[in-house]
């Protein structure tokens, strides 16, 4: 069985019979998303009120992340009640 030939370029990137192999450093900057689904119950006054408390707590898991809070979407914001059928 004949050896493989090893080569090194200048940049030190290694060649195996021809191919690159090994991993090098890279520096990589970018931006993502991140969307997370959260169904909580507030104590609050009202439904503004409570919609306030929810994105004042997406702000918070946002910083607890490294990140900053985006875009929020709230589906809804309805008494405790009114989804457990005691209403």
């Amino acid at each position: 069985m004949a050896r493989s030939k090893i080569e090194t370029t200048t940049s030190g990137l290694g060649y195996l019979d021809g191919k690159p192999v090994g991993k090098r450093k890279f520096l990589v900057k970018g931006e993502f998303d991140v969307v997370m689904k959260e169904e909580l119950i507030l104590i609050a006054h009202d439904r503004e009120s409570a919609e306030d408390r929810f994105i004042e707590f997406a702000s918070k898991k946002a910083k607890q992340l490294g990140g900053e809070l985006g875009t929020t979407f709230i589906d809804f914001a309805e008494h405790e009640e009114y989804f457990s059928g005691k209403r």
